[in-house]
């Protein structure tokens, strides 16, 4: 993704506007809303068995109780299957003197679905590395809406008992056999699991696939970096199947939420002019992150504003964080012959004005390559063009300013749906405040 015009910069306060625009909290991602249209047995024709016995942070991914998962890690030992083959900096991948079979470190454990209630924290073995993967040590993960959903209990969510949390930043503390280009000590973030077949980040150890790994952006901390990796990448993926290009008219629904903060900086960084609709206490943060122009979609419908602002010829691209009505209004919104991206489109549509006005749909599902095993790399390597920006000063994340640890997650999460939050919400890790801080 190229460079090009910016108006976010690293000096610039975060805002505490709040922001109550509720159609964001379930535009972090398409997964908020699949639970009742994907049934679990459809689902179990796509899902990928599981080749091992990689632990999901000392929960086995087979669903076997933690009775039994506890003496099988102790009986295999936790440094079994570290490479000790020297890797791209000549240092030793080894990190198994380090980690013994008594090891243990907190983490949350989700023991049954429902509710955020059934979180608790508990000390396991920390999981030992396996063909392909690292163990962190995780300094920080941040909540999304997802999360709520699979603790809810959905078609991927993993076996019971687990961990919930998709993204992380931290510190590599081992790398496992087939592992290059990482070392331990490095920096790192990504999406890396939470879903069925892969643990969960509420936890001082998370066992994760390289491929879906990057070296954190210098320029941030651990807190920062962990706001960034589902909604970049989601953010990331609608800008390339929209095919923004420099000088389109790009119209964001929800540009103050996760995704739709995010999506405002990288049009504005390929050069696009950016529009969002946006609640009126949140003009401000959309305008902060490179909107040209904020819409109060409250005050002003959709006809009147591609009047006022496109000359009533609609926006080349229209990326919808949001979903209901706001699919429609898309299609409205777009000019003949353009593109509508959608992470929310698990609902029943009249096409018909699609069709008449040529529209191309592209739906963004981003936990595909988690749930498949198919296509992590690009993960990857998007992560990597994401910490390009960042440092390139062209991106930020928005976070709000409520501080958790792994003891208040759940208290997290429910500051996240009250729609209190002015920003992603994040979860420190490694800091062992026992009360949220504000």
């Amino acid at each position: 993704m190229g460079c090009g015009a910016r108006s976010w910069t690293r000096d610039q306060p975060a805002s505490r506007e709040a922001d109550v625009d509720k159609r964001t909290l379930v535009g972090s991602t398409a997964a908020v809303a699949v639970i009742p249209l994907l049934s679990h047995a459809a689902f179990a024709q796509t899902a990928p068995k599981a080749k091992n016995v990689a632990p999901e942070h000392g929960l086995f991914a087979d669903g076997s109780s933690r009775s039994a998962v506890i003496p099988r890690l102790q009986a295999a030992g936790l440094a079994s299957g570290i490479s000790q083959s020297p890797n791209r900096d000549n240092r030793t991948a080894a990190g198994g003197s380090a980690l013994n079979t008594t090891a243990r470190a907190p983490l949350r454990v989700l023991k049954e679905f429902g509710g955020l209630e059934n979180l608790t924290v508990e000390d396991l073995p920390i999981p030992r590395v396996g063909q392909g993967s690292i163990l962190l040590r995780a300094a920080a993960a941040s909540a999304n809406p997802v999360d709520v959903s699979i603790a809810k209990g959905t078609p991927f969510s993993p076996s019971l008992p687990a961990t919930i949390g998709c993204d992380v930043a931290g510190t590599v503390e081992a790398v496992g056999e087939g592992v290059t280009g990482f070392a331990p000590g490095d920096e790192v973030f990504g999406c890396v699991g939470g879903v069925r077949g892969s643990g969960g980040t509420l936890a001082q150890y998370v066992l994760a696939d390289v491929k879906l790994l990057a070296p954190k952006p210098r320029t941030l901390s651990m807190h920062e970096a962990a706001a960034l990796p589902l909604v970049a990448i989601t953010a990331h993926e609608a800008m390339t199947r929209g095919g923004v290009l420099p000088a389109h008219r790009v119209l964001i629904h929800g540009g103050a939420g996760g995704v739709g903060h995010v999506a405002i900086q990288l049009a504005a960084a390929l050069g696009a002019k950016v529009f969002s609709t946006v609640s009126a206490e949140s003009r401000a943060i959309a305008m902060r992150m490179g909107a040209t122009e904020a819409i109060d979609y409250r005050a002003e419908r959709v006809g009147a504003y591609v009047k006022r602002l496109t000359d009533d010829e609609g926006f080349d691209v229209v990326f919808d964080t949001i979903g209901g009505q706001h699919h429609i209004e898309s299609f409205q919104a777009a000019r003949n012959g353009g593109q509508v991206v959608s992470t929310m489109a698990l609902t029943q549509l009249d096409l018909r004005l699609m069709h008449l006005k040529g529209l191309s749909l592209h739906i963004i599902f981003m936990l595909l390559p988690l749930l498949t095993g198919r296509g992590r790399e690009r993960h990857g390597a998007i992560l990597r063009e994401i910490a390009g920006l960042v440092d390139g000063d062209k991106l930020r994340p928005l976070i709000d300013e409520t501080r958790f640890t792994l003891s208040t997650a759940a208290d997290a999460y429910r500051y996240l749906v009250s729609g209190k939050a002015t920003g992603k919400v994040v979860i420190d890790i490694t800091e062992t405040l026992s009360t949220r801080q504000t």
